[in-house]
């Protein structure tokens, strides 16, 4: 099984949103950067799901497109 959550950028970082079917429920982790929004989903997705109903596979849908800001690289 796999899920999608859909990303998209607020004023302070990113959201990704997963909502179950029927209406039963979903995920919305927050994280300031995608390097934070990564383990917070995977965190997230092992905290919804028994260990046997877990999905095997996470995509993400970016919204919007991101961008890098270099300078904060270097």
């Amino acid at each position: 099984m796999s899920i999608t959550f859909e990303v998209s950028q607020d004023g302070t970082g990113f959201v990704a949103k997963w909502n179950a079917p029927l209406g039963m429920g979903g995920i919305t982790t927050p994280a300031y950067s995608l390097q934070e929004l990564i383990p917070a989903i995977i965190e997230a997705v092992h905290c919804h799901f028994d260990e046997d109903e877990a999905p095997s596979k996470v995509q993400l849908h970016f919204v919007d497109d991101p961008a890098l800001d270099l300078r904060e690289a270097a």
